[in-house]
């Protein structure tokens, strides 16, 4: 039973994160219709400054 309740609970972790990678995939597709519309606001600049940091150093992407 318990092994049962553990498999479960890595399905639900693997459904979860599946989710968020796809939400992060469509963020600069909503953002671009939020420029296009001109509503783009601060908090779209900061979820897409956020999202830049995750690629690591800015240095070693400009150098490739």
């Amino acid at each position: 039973m318990a092994s049962r309740i553990l498999g479960m609970g890595d399905m639900l972790t693997l459904i979860e994160k599946a989710s968020q990678e796809y939400d992060e995939q469509k963020k600069p597709l909503k953002w671009l219709k939020k420029m296009r519309e001109n509503t783009f606001d601060f908090n779209d600049f900061i979820d897409q400054l956020d999202q830049v940091q995750k690629y690591g150093d800015q240095w070693k992407i400009c150098s490739r």
